[in-house]
């Protein structure tokens, strides 16, 4: 569809009626508002085909800027209703239903009339409604920002709407309503649940009777002694005396499984002497042998570790923490090595 028709059509008509007296535009001027409105309104309604309704109702409200045309207001309305825009839809309709045409109007314009009061029939169901209700101590209702009225529907457009409000103390209230096309909604607003302040109890504790007690000046009381304990015995050797005492406890523990073993072979060995062969006996006796010997490395590594690591704990200075006698002054260390027919003997103060 085109619209220079209908402008031609316009043009026409209002040269007929028009007053001389009257400052009319020039022939030139029309014919450029003619041109002006034309184009705006052919891309308009391009657009509409197109469902670019924005575009179309920007298009359609120049073209009938430049050169007024009822059907330029009936694509608008049908444009705003496509985007759902029903209140301003409705709006637009009214208008050109108002309006009041010459009888000399061209019939396109009437007809454009007769279009928008039929299209206006079946919009008015499809807009939604909301009753916006408040119990006592709501105040300051508003709906999307703005004041409201209150008890009655109230036509919007399809899509979500704010509706708040004041409650008891300046609490605030807020609602989110989505009405969809031909809803009536209600919505009640209630001042907020005011919760109860917990009670809570002061307890405030008897001062407590203090008794102080004063020792005689020819009283003194004695020192408490405190035991050493293990803990405090190992953290005061040194840590080479840790190892070394570590080294010898390996050998002694050495020393003792294979010397079992050395006395076990021994036994083999004698009875094997009595009744068997060459290849046994000579295997126990080697086997005896090595036993042997390795009980004495482990009894000798026994020695040497548990000698060492004394001699290196003696020699070391004595910590700051170490315990002191009666007098005040700190503890030595003795060791008295004491030989023995089965080992040594090793003992002392520490």
């Amino acid at each position: 569809m085109r619209f220079r028709t209908i402008l031609c059509a316009v043009i026409v008509t209002c040269a007929a009626v028009t007053n001389p007296a009257l400052a009319q535009p020039s022939q030139a001027e029309i014919e450029a508002s003619k041109k002006i409105a034309a184009e705006a309104a052919n891309k308009a309604f391009d657009a509409f085909k197109d469902g670019k309704y924005d575009v179309a109702i920007a298009g359609f409200q120049q073209a009938d800027k430049a050169f007024h045309a009822s059907k330029f207001v009936l694509y608008i309305a049908r444009s705003q209703a496509k985007l759902g825009k029903l209140g301003a839809a409705k709006a637009t309709y009214e208008t050109l239903v108002k309006e009041q045409l010459a009888t000399y109007a061209p019939p396109e314009f009437f007809a454009a009339q007769a279009d928008a009061k039929k299209e206006l029939v079946d919009l008015l169901p499809r807009i939604p409604t909301l009753t916006i209700q408040a119990k006592p101590g709501v105040t300051s209702v508003t709906l999307d920002g703005q004041p409201t009225a209150l008890g009655q529907p109230i036509s919007l457009d399809p899509g979500e709407h704010t509706v708040a409000a004041l409650g008891p103390n300046n609490a605030s209230i807020s609602r989110k309503v989505t009405l969809q096309e031909r809803d009536a909604k209600t919505e009640t607003l209630e001042p907020p649940a005011v919760t109860p302040p917990v009670a809570t109890a002061t307890v405030t504790a008897a001062p407590t009777a203090t008794q102080t007690t004063s020792a005689s000046p020819s009283t003194t009381a004695a020192p408490t002694a405190t035991p050493a304990g293990a803990g405090s015995f190992l953290s005061n050797m040194p840590t080479v005396t840790k190892v070394t005492y570590g080294v010898g406890a390996a050998g002694l523990i050495v020393g003792a499984v294979f010397g079992g073993l050395t006395l076990s072979t021994k036994g083999d060995y004698d009875a094997l002497k009595t009744s068997g062969n060459a290849a046994d006996i000579n295997a126990a006796a080697s086997q005896g042998k090595t036993f042997a010997i390795v009980t004495d490395v482990g009894f000798l590594a026994a020695i040497a570790g548990a000698a060492a690591g004394t001699i290196v704990w003696i020699v070391s200075p004595s910590p700051s923490g170490a315990p002191s006698s009666p007098n005040g002054t700190k503890t030595g260390r003795s060791v008295l090595v004491t030989p023995r027919a089965n080992g040594l003997s090793i003992g002392g103060t520490f």
